[in-house]
C-alpha cells in the first residue's frame, strides 16, 4: 500500500510539474506575442510620422503648378501629344517640386504626368502608372 501511495505522489508531482511547465510556456508565448505587437505598432507609428516630413517645393515650382493640377495628377503639355512621360517623384519629395522638369519637357512637345503617390513614396504607388495610361489613352509612347 505504501508503494502505491508513493507512486501516486510521484505521479501527482509529475502532473504538477507538467502543469507548471505548460503555464510557463503559455506565459512566455503571451509575452512574446504582446512584445511583437507593440514593436509592430510603434514601428508603424514611427514610419507614418517619418513619412509626413516631406521635401517641399520652392515658391517658383509651386507657381508653375497652379493651373496644372488634375484631381489625381499634375499634368504638363497637350493631352493629345504622341509622346508622354509619367514622372514618379523621389522618396518623400512632393510632386510639385519637380514641376520645372515637367514644364521643360512640355515645352519640347511631350505630355508629362506626375501622379500623386501615397505618402509621397513611389514604392507605395507602383500601380499608379496603370491608371494614368487608362486616363490618357491617346498618348501612344
Amino acid at each position: 500500500m505504501l508503494e502505491f501511495l508513493c507512486v501516486l505522489m510521484i505521479i501527482r508531482n509529475m502532473e504538477y510539474i507538467h502543469l507548471m511547465e505548460v503555464i510557463f510556456v503559455k506565459k512566455w508565448i503571451k509575452i512574446t506575442l504582446y512584445s511583437l505587437l507593440a514593436i509592430l505598432i510603434i514601428g508603424s507609428i514611427t514610419f507614418l510620422t517619418w513619412s509626413q516630413f516631406t521635401y517641399k517645393p520652392t515658391k517658383e515650382a509651386l507657381a508653375l503648378v497652379d493651373d496644372k493640377k488634375d484631381e489625381d495628377n499634375i499634368v504638363f503639355g497637350a493631352k493629345d501629344a504622341k509622346v508622354g512621360v509619367i514622372f514618379y517623384q523621389g522618396a518623400k519629395v512632393e510632386a510639385e517640386a519637380y514641376s520645372y522638369l515637367g514644364e521643360a519637357l512640355a515645352k519640347n512637345g511631350q505630355f508629362v504626368v506626375m501622379p500623386k503617390l501615397p505618402l509621397n513614396l513611389a514604392i507605395l504607388g507602383i500601380n499608379e502608372v496603370d491608371s494614368v495610361i487608362e486616363k490618357y489613352p491617346e498618348v501612344q509612347k
